[in-house]
């Protein structure tokens, strides 16, 4: 039988290394959380959107980025959104941990300025759990927060209606929730 390392790290990895779940969340809740931001044309529609449902989230914000928007870095945190390290320059390429911990700590120092809080939390470059990454995290003192599922957001490239994944994302959130209920 194959397991995949995902499931692997899912399943036997202690929540104060990398965070899968909601500790302490009622059963009817979903944490909702935004990458690779902020993005001008984007962001305030999220927020407006989340607004109107009286919803709070997770943005996990590239540096470079927040940096060249700094406006949508204080409405997003003003909003009373929490803030999370997604690193500075958004790297695909495998780096060392001296790499990934100057990556973090320039993404650290842009965000702590721009919301005026140390954020808490990372995640990592699409999800990728490697060993450098996790030991920069650990040595910044960022927890590491993975997504329970993937909602295939980026389909919407190859044409998919923006319908078409909501839908996927609701019914992945009530299959784990009737899942949770069992």
């Amino acid at each position: 039988m194959s397991i995949s390392i995902k499931r692997l790290l899912r399943d036997w990895t202690p929540p104060t290394v990398v965070q899968f779940r909601l500790r302490n969340a009622d059963r009817d809740s979903v944490l909702l959380t935004f990458d690779d931001g902020p993005v001008r044309d984007v962001t305030p529609k999220v927020l407006d959107v989340l607004d109107e449902h009286g919803a709070k989230a997770v943005f996990f914000l590239i540096g470079r980025k927040a940096s060249e928007a700094p406006e949508l870095v204080r409405d997003i945190a003003s909003r009373g959104h929490l803030i999370g390290n997604h690193s500075f320059s958004h790297p695909m390429d495998l780096l060392g941990v001296k790499q990934w911990m100057s990556e973090l700590g320039r993404c650290q120092r842009t965000l702590s300025a721009l919301c005026r809080a140390d954020p808490v939390y990372f995640r990592p470059v699409q999800g990728r759990l490697r060993p450098s990454v996790m030991v920069a995290a650990r040595r910044s003192r960022l927890r590491v927060v993975h997504w329970s599922f993937e909602t295939d957001e980026y389909s919407y490239l190859k044409g998919a209606a923006v319908e078409r994944i909501a839908d996927n994302l609701v019914q992945q959130a009530r299959g784990r929730m009737d899942r949770l209920d069992a």
